[in-house]
């Protein structure tokens, strides 16, 4: 293999990780965020 494909291949690997990576952030930042909503609605009553 010619080194432009193993450039190739290495953006394309990292580009996968960082998207699976921010997906699995993703899926849990909704979570995270009505946590915050709720301790910070009962923080103000």
């Amino acid at each position: 293999m010619e080194p432009i494909d193993y450039f190739a291949w290495i953006i394309s690997i990292v580009l996968g990780v960082v998207f699976i990576s921010s997906l699995a952030i993703l899926s849990r930042k909704p979570r995270l965020f009505s946590e915050n909503r709720k301790k910070s609605s009962e923080v103000n009553k």
